[in-house]
């Protein structure tokens, strides 16, 4: 049994020594062959590189000796216009001759100093492209460089070319200017042997140009000639030495594969490198190229050395290794057994005799080595074991303890959902609920114990969309789609449908409990309502709850449409109150408004629920009867009048009947469009005010009315035409400060300009603008123009107002003050030098949107004047009320001022009542010096 243990270990001992000195030697010749070949790979890289760097350089020698060659063949061609003459040898040097003599003198005596010091083989002048003026040594010249010349001539720039046949000439034109701003060509030619010998000068290799031919020559000049390459060797240095390895060359390797990288020869115990150059860039017409040969044996034979010298010294190096081995793995092994038969006690825990069993493996401090750190990695991990041991019964209790606290979040967080105001569930991937907070459930109505287990579809009421968001839920759940918001009705606990916002979105982990959705909920039953209610006071007059004129004409729209397309007739009755205007002023507004809604609430009791009603604005009203002939509107006309007359009560004191005028027109007869039918209904009602009120009238276009509702109408083109086409212009007139005498405002006057161009006052063309409703364009016109043309003043340096007049109608448009505010924005104007106008007669009218337009005026800074003022005898009542800056006195009281006692008191006491109330006058029509002098006695302010 001993004998056996002690085999064991030495075969173990045996075993581990040696096997690692095996492994690690193998390594180690691994390692030696794989440095050397990467070591003579490297110098391989080293070489192909230098080559490349070598290729390089000599493309941009020679191309930097070709630019060079050809700038100085263009500074040349500057410098010998400019040569200095001998002028002893011409007895006529005073003379000053034409510039073609003089440069044939400066040939002929420098031809020399050009061939040999500048190296020139020819010199040529050209005035045209088509023939030389002056030639030197010329001979027959290439297209390529005829066509080059009269480039140059026609760009004004230099240009360069190469030309290769028997020789390679490189050729540069330069244009220069001569006799009186002529431009002419100086073509100078030089050989391209100049090339080969400065570049042989600066550079080890020999170079040659070589240029391809098609078919061979029996001509003595080719005895350099390249068959397998298609040419011939026109000029090379050490042509002798290189030519026969030139052609040992070309047959074995092609032009091509030589252009795309240079390529290598052993000749004659040596190795050459030969690379092509094209310079197809410079000689066009020829495929030219640069043969570049240079002797590399020298550098193959230095790799090859030192690649022996690798080889041997890593040989050399491997044996030392393997010495070297031997003597430092034979103590480590030893501590290794050691450390070994140490660490099973891990597994007991027992780290306090571990540290000590490892305290005893020592070293001296010099021979600190891995086996040392493996040791003190022992002996530290026993010590962090140890350390985590504690740690992790630490931990343990921590777990517990935050396990505790993970209970509290939770049970806070369900009191958060419960507590919200928000319906919040989740869904699985069915469309079951899961989960619901306590708002979901005491909001939603539901027969069952629990809703939960519920399909979420089963809480939305039955209607249109339903099928819609059953179907894009289950889209999400399918995953196309990550969110999903609607609004649906569902059945709340108080057996109303309540509107909920629904916002589903895909968790993006899903829930222990399998939920893949969250839903939330917010009612919005309130909004909704609110909703509806701005809807419906955008289509409703909120006095009467009729439509209103923008929902009435889309009403009347649709149900021309419907004609049109079933062959219908319908029809339109367009009526008013008859005296309203008076009732107003007498009764007051608010006993005007109590009879609009009994009128309205007759309408509504005597006609069929598919009969359109509507207030068009102050007393107008309309009715639209959408299957009725001519009987049956006259009967329905009748009916309205009967019930109107029956109106008698406390508000006008038994003592009025009123009354309304109704005109009648039936579609398709009388018109297809809503404005032809309004304004035939209106013409209609105009004939029954001029005969008799409290009647009505049916629109017949057979009769005179027609005539005039064709003249209505060619009046009504015309203005719409002069509006498209701005055929408006502003007449300005000056309003006098009566105080300094000074012009200090102008009221603008709209004119139009008629198609024969003359000029039509407006009471040619305002009255027919309202009564077919195109007033309001041109009060928007008339503000564009106005606020432009005070621009243009100011910018001129006028320090003045201007006043500009607007219709009645003005009181009733909704976008006026933000065109005002938006014109003087556009143009920079400050608004207080802006005074918007309005009849007394408009303001009385609609006395609360006169009010309200006023108010919003002031409020953007600009004024407001009360125009026409006296002509109505309730304007003292309303001028208190209206927040007018400015009182324009009627012209009727002026014109006859001097010699008018009544107008004369009339004047004073509205001046004087209109100072009172903290508002400025105008007088109007004040045409003398006798009238503005009564004027200013009486402390009128403007005139």
């Amino acid at each position: 049994m001993t004998l056996l243990k002690q085999t064991k270990n030495k075969l173990i001992f045996l075993s581990l020594k040696w096997k690692v000195m095996l492994g690690i030697s193998l390594a180690l010749i691994l390692v030696n062959v794989i440095v050397s070949q990467v070591s003579y790979q490297q110098i391989l890289l080293q070489l192909e590189q230098s080559r490349k760097l070598s290729q390089q350089s000599h493309i941009k020698g020679i191309e930097g000796i070709v630019k060079n060659s050809s700038e100085r063949m263009r500074q040349l061609s500057y410098l010998i216009p400019l040569l200095q003459l001998d002028n002893t040898k011409n007895n006529n040097f005073s003379e000053k001759k034409h510039f073609t003599d003089n440069l044939r003198e400066i040939i002929h005596q420098h031809a020399s100093l050009l061939q040999i010091e500048y190296g020139l083989n020819s010199l040529y002048f050209f005035e045209t492209p088509d023939k030389p003026s002056v030639s030197w040594n010329g001979a027959h010249l290439p297209q390529v460089i005829t066509n080059m010349v009269a480039q140059s001539l026609l760009n004004e720039s230099p240009q360069s070319s190469m030309e290769c046949h028997e020789q390679c000439n490189l050729y540069t034109a330069t244009p220069i200017l001569f006799d009186e701003g002529k431009i002419g060509v100086i073509l100078l030619s030089a050989s391209l042997v100049n090339l080969v010998v400065e570049f042989h000068s600066i550079s080890s290799a020999d170079i040659g140009v070589i240029t391809q031919v098609s078919g061979h020559s029996n001509n003595n000049k080719d005895f350099m000639l390249l068959p397998k390459w298609q040419s011939k060797l026109l000029v090379m240095s050490n042509a002798k030495k290189q030519f026969e390895l030139l052609k040992q060359f070309s047959t074995q390797y092609s032009v091509q594969e030589t252009l795309k990288s240079a390529r290598q020869i052993n000749w004659q115990d040596r190795v050459f490198e030969v690379q092509l150059i094209p310079l197809s860039t410079i000689a066009q017409k020829n495929k030219t190229m640069v043969l570049v040969v240079s002797d590399i044996s020298r550098e193959l034979t230095t790799i090859n050395t030192s690649a022996l010298k690798i080889f041997y010294t890593g040989l050399f190096g491997l044996l030392m290794s393997e010495v070297l081995l031997l003597f430092i793995l034979w103590s480590p092994m030893r501590d290794i057994s050691y450390i070994v038969k140490t660490l099973p006690l891990f597994t007991r825990n027992a780290f306090a005799q571990i540290r000590q069993k490892i305290n005893k493996i020592k070293q001296p401090h010099w021979f600190y080595n891995e086996i040392n750190q493996l040791s003190s990695s022992v002996f530290d991990l026993s010590v962090q074991l140890e350390d985590l041991k504690q740690l992790v019964d630490q931990k343990t209790q921590g777990l517990i303890e935050r396990s505790n606290e993970l209970a509290k979040e939770k049970d806070f967080i369900t009191g958060l959902l419960n507590t919200s105001q928000a319906i919040i569930l989740t869904q699985d991937k069915n469309g079951n609920i899961i989960m619901m907070n306590s708002k979901g459930r005491n909001l939603i109505a539901d027969d069952s114990k629990h809703i939960t287990g519920r399909p979420f579809d089963k809480i939305i009421v039955n209607n249109d969309s339903r099928r819609e968001v059953i179907q894009k839920l289950n889209a999400m759940r399918q995953g196309k789609r990550q969110y999903f918001q609607h609004e649906s009705e569902v059945i709340c606990n108080t057996k109303s449908n309540c509107i909920i916002s629904w916002y589903h979105s895909k968790l993006s982990i899903p829930g222990d409990d399998g939920a893949i959705m969250l839903s939330v909920g917010i009612d919005v039953t309130e909004r909704k309502k609110a909703e509806e209610l701005l809807e419906w006071t955008a289509d409703h007059d909120s006095l009467t709850e009729l439509y209103n004129r923008r929902k009435f004409q889309k009403e009347l729209e649709r149900i021309l449409d419907i004609s049109r397309q079933y062959e219908r007739s319908g029809a339109l009755l367009y009526f008013d109150v008859d005296h309203f205007k008076y009732l107003n002023d007498t009764q007051g507004h608010q006993a005007g408004d109590r009879i609009l809604q009994m009128i309205s609430k007759n309408l509504r009791s005597i006609l069929k629920k598919p009969d359109i009603i509507a207030r068009l604005g102050g007393d107008e009203f309309a009715v639209v009867l959408a299957e009725a002939d001519e009987t049956i509107a006259v009967e329905v006309a009748k009916r309205i009048i009967n019930s109107v007359a029956s109106i008698q009560s406390n508000i006008l004191g038994g003592t009025h009947r009123m009354s309304v005028s109704i005109g009648v027109v039936i579609f398709p007869n009388d018109g297809f469009k809503v404005s032809e039918l309004l304004a035939n209904a209106d013409l209609a009602m105009y004939q029954v005010k001029q005969k008799k009120r409290g009647k009505y009238h049916l629109f017949s276009s057979d009769t005179q009315v027609k005539e005039r509702l064709n003249q209505l109408m060619l009046r009504k083109k015309r203005i719409e035409k002069a509006i498209i086409e701005d055929c408006f212009v502003l007449y300005f007139q000056p309003i006098l400060d009566l105080k300094t005498n000074k012009i200090t405002r102008y009221e603008s006057l709209i004119r139009m300009v008629s198609e024969d161009g003359s000029i039509q006052a407006p009471g040619t063309f305002i009255p027919e603008a309202e009564q077919l409703d195109l007033i309001g364009d041109i009060d928007r016109l008339v503000i564009k123009k106005a606020v432009q043309a005070l621009s243009g003043f100011i910018e001129d340096g006028y320090d003045l107002s201007l006043s500009i007049n607007l219709s009645g109608k003005a009181m009733d448009d909704p976008d006026l003050l933000k065109l005002v505010q938006k014109q003087l924005e556009k143009y920079q104007v400050d608004p207080s030098r802006l005074i918007i106008e309005v009849t007394e007669t408009a303001a009385v009218s609609d006395i609360v949107g006169a009010e309200r337009l006023m108010h919003e005026i002031n409020d953007l800074g600009c004024h407001f004047a009360l125009d026409d003022f006296g002509i109505g005898f309730s304007s003292f009542f309303y001028l208190k009320q209206l927040p007018v800056d400015f009182v324009k006195i009627d012209g009727m009281f002026i014109r006859q001022l001097p010699f008018s006692d009544e107008d004369q008191i009339f004047v004073k006491a509205l001046n004087e009542m209109a100072h009172g109330l903290g508002k400025k006058t105008v007088a109007e029509f004040v045409e003398n010096e006798s009238i503005i002098k009564m004027l200013r006695e009486y402390g009128v302010d403007y005139a």
